[in-house]
């Protein structure tokens, strides 16, 4: 995993777990078979979830990721932010040994209706996205290319949080 990846994956962990905090939620286990189960009788410590989350986004379990992080009891800003962005670290990572059930279009929907929501990072995440463009791995294959009118779209947005929709729009004449 490089660092960057790493740090994208603290990230979110720590965006489950910061708002997670004072909440209990079912359990959710990996096992060993590496499947994720729920068991709802159970409380969990959000700070287990944060660590089984952590675990399989280095692991590069990505739909186990999504699965645990759609459990934290969080805002539906936050979690469509966090399950979005993990889908599209999950379809960016070649080396990933178990890519995300779900297509890029419903990551970046997901990250979309956050920033609609006014979710800040969703908002600087579609600008830094857009800027960029979103790699396969290394190579200099775009899973999503850089757009420079969806990218200025989302810089305005920061300070303008209403006008979001603006930009979700532009993108879907696309």
């Amino acid at each position: 995993m490089t660092t960057h990846e790493t740090m994208v994956s603290l990230f979110l962990a720590g965006t489950v777990l910061l708002a997670a905090c004072n909440h209990s939620k079912p359990q959710v286990d990996i096992g060993s078979s590496n499947a994720v189960q729920v068991s709802a009788s159970t409380a969990q410590d959000p700070g287990d979830l944060n660590k089984q989350i952590v675990s399989a986004l280095e692991r590069g379990r990505y739909a186990d990721a999504v699965a645990l992080a759609r459990q934290a009891k969080v805002s539906k800003a936050e979690s469509d932010f966090a399950v979005g962005e993990i889908i599209l670290q999950g379809h960016a990572d070649v080396r990933a040994v178990q890519a995300p059930r779900e297509a890029i279009e419903e990551g970046l929907q997901l990250i979309e209706a956050a920033a609609l929501a006014g979710h800040q990072q969703a908002i600087s995440g579609l600008a830094a996205i857009f800027h960029t463009g979103l790699l396969h791995g290394t190579v200099d294959a775009f899973l999503l290319k850089p757009d420079a009118s969806l990218s200025q779209c989302w810089d305005r947005t920061k300070s303008m949080p209403k006008e979001a929709r603006s930009c979700v729009d532009l993108r879907k004449k696309r």
